[in-house]
C-alpha cells in the first residue's frame, strides 16, 4: 500500500513484468518508474493521481508532448499531429487540452495493465515521430 496524501493506493507487483516498477513520492505526487526508458536512457516516469471519485489517473505529467514539440523531424507537423492522434485515439488514452498531458483513467485494480498501455502508447508516439 502507498500513500498518497493520506488516501491509499494499491499497486499489486506479483507479475514478473512489474517487477522493476518502482513506486515513490516526488514535489508531492507519486510517480511511478516504469521498467521502460527513452532511447537517451532517460526512466519512463508515469505521475499517479488518486480521483475523488476513486478513479487513478496515469499521465505522462506532459513530457512526451514538450519532446514531440521540441525535436526536430521531416514529418510536416500535420501529418505527425494526425499520426499522434490516430495512436492515442486507437490506444484509448486521453489528452488534456490545456497542458498536453497523455493520460489514462482506470480503477485501482487496472494500474497494473495501465503502466503497461500507457508506456506502449508513448512507444508508439516516439516510434511516429522517427518516421
Amino acid at each position: 500500500m502507498v500513500e498518497q496524501g493520506g488516501v491509499g493506493l494499491l499497486l499489486e507487483t506479483r507479475s514478473p513484468f512489474l517487477m522493476d516498477v518502482k513506486i515513490f513520492a516526488h514535489n508531492g505526487r507519486m510517480l511511478i518508474k516504469s521498467p521502460f526508458s527513452f532511447a537517451d536512457c532517460d526512466p519512463l516516469l508515469l505521475y499517479v493521481e488518486k480521483r475523488p471519485d476513486g478513479i487513478v489517473r496515469l499521465t505522462d505529467g506532459g513530457r512526451i508532448r514538450t519532446y514531440l514539440r521540441d525535436e526536430n523531424t521531416s514529418s510536416s507537423k500535420g501529418d505527425l499531429e494526425k499520426r499522434i492522434q490516430h495512436i492515442l485515439k486507437h490506444m484509448g488514452v486521453g489528452v488534456q487540452e490545456k497542458d498536453g498531458q497523455i493520460f489514462m483513467d482506470v480503477s485501482q485494480d487496472q494500474i497494473r495493465s495501465a503502466v503497461f498501455q500507457l508506456s506502449e502508447t508513448i512507444a508508439r508516439l516516439m516510434d511516429a515521430l522517427e518516421r
